[in-house]
């Protein structure tokens, strides 16, 4: 487990290690199990007014226990279940004048149970019931998308029984300039309820290095959303510009509160007003199509900014990041080589400190086999083996990425 430390009993640890009570330490491991299964049924014109009936049925169950590894013995932490039923039905209607769509109905149950010394978040029941509706409208060049959600939130856990009532909706608008240009907008009202670890979290969680303590209090994370873009499709070039901006009332983040408990930094889920902006850029360029195969040049860059409104950034924001690419293509052998620029991110929140900026180079190398069934792929990454730490990660500084390694892969299709 990197990161999973305590200064309690003797002083910092390193990390993957625990200080007992006597001073002493001892490695901490996890043994994990997850199961997930899962069915569908789809059925075709089951009503005149229905073309296309789809269920779904999920079941998963996840449990972990934490090892500890102490002078020879294994002893039993902390035990982990979550057992989640989810259920989908969609109903795509028939066409009523110019307008298609879609009336769901989603289901879904999550039940946590949790034992021994650390769990940092207590038994929970959560229930979530939504129904949703997805409307769209072509009438030449132009094409108008509508969607409505609806949800029933209920949380049970710790004596505490929360109940959010999320409503969201949206409007999409597309227009074909011409058969390369299309312009496409977008305005949202965008409800999320608090997940129960935000509710009722109180204890230290490995996975962030942090006494996280919930509130149970937190109301609905309202964001209003805005977004315009430009994009060109062609044989040759393609391009695409989008421009967003979302503002949220009651945004909901992990705040540093300066404080200290159990040798952890103490992280409180608070709630406050904050604003979103950013761009994503795109591009490719055929350069050459011919005897000597097919060749690319490929371009991506996005960013963004985060700022609560009473002032200051965000914690955890990834910075902004740019990747230039070749690519080439000849019968059923293709290669790429891309390198992808991670920015310094200084805009940071009380209590963080800026990550330094990075290159990854990568390479790939695929080959078809029968037909496209099969595709062998070697791929490098990293190749500069360069640290890399992002910054919306909790445990940059125990755990970085990867640095240089190869994967062999192979996918089949049916």
């Amino acid at each position: 487990m990197p990161g999973h430390e305590h200064g309690d009993h003797g002083g910092p640890g390193r990390a993957g290690r625990r200080h007992a009570k006597n001073g002493d330490e001892h490695e901490v491991r996890i043994d994990l199990a997850s199961n997930r299964y899962e069915t569908r049924l789809g059925i075709d014109r089951p009503l005149d007014l229905i073309e296309r009936v789809d269920w779904r049925l999920a079941r998963g169950d996840y449990r972990h226990v934490e090892l500890e590894d102490h002078d020879g013995e294994t002893e039993i932490g902390t035990r982990f279940r979550v057992e989640g039923l989810d259920s989908r039905l969609d109903l795509r209607h028939r066409a009523f004048g110019d307008w298609q769509g879609v009336l769901g109905i989603q289901f879904g149950e999550r039940r946590l149970r949790s034992a021994g010394e650390e769990p940092f978040v207590p038994a929970y029941r959560q229930r979530q019931v939504g129904v949703f509706l997805l409307e769209r409208m072509t009438v030449g060049a132009l094409a108008l998308e509508l969607g409505l959600r609806h949800e029933n939130q209920r949380v049970h856990g710790a004596g505490e029984r929360r109940r959010h009532r999320p409503f969201s909706l949206s409007l999409g608008l597309r227009h074909a300039l011409s058969e390369a240009w299309h312009l496409h907008g977008a305005l949202g009202r965008h409800q999320r309820a608090p997940f129960p670890e935000e509710l009722l979290a109180d204890g230290p969680h490995a996975a962030t290095r942090a006494y996280e303590r919930g509130d149970p209090t937190l109301g609905l994370e309202t964001g209003h959303h805005a977004e315009l873009g430009l994009h060109r499709h062609g044989e040759r070039l393609e391009l695409g510009a989008s421009l967003f901006h979302t503002d949220y009332r009651g945004f909901i983040y992990l705040a540093d509160t300066g404080e200290r408990e159990a040798g952890l930094p103490v992280r409180h889920w608070t709630q406050a007003g904050a604003r979103f902006s950013g761009l994503e850029l795109e591009g490719a360029l055929v350069l050459h199509e011919g005897d000597l195969g097919r060749w690319r040049l490929v371009a991506f860059a996005d960013g963004v900014r985060a700022r609560l409104k009473r002032g200051g950034w965000l914690p955890r924001i990834a910075p902004a990041r740019q990747r230039l690419g070749l690519e080439w293509e000849a019968g059923t052998i293709s290669a790429a080589l891309r390198a992808t620029r991670h920015a310094r991110q200084e805009r940071t929140a009380a209590g963080e400190e800026a990550t330094p900026g990075f290159t990854l180079l990568d390479a790939e190398l695929g080959w078809r086999l029968g037909g496209d069934r099969y595709r062998l792929v070697l791929a490098g990454r990293n190749l500069g083996d360069r640290v890399a730490r992002l910054h919306h990660s909790y445990l940059r500084d125990q755990a970085p990425l990867p640095g240089r390694n190869l994967q062999l892969s192979l996918r089949a299709s049916f």
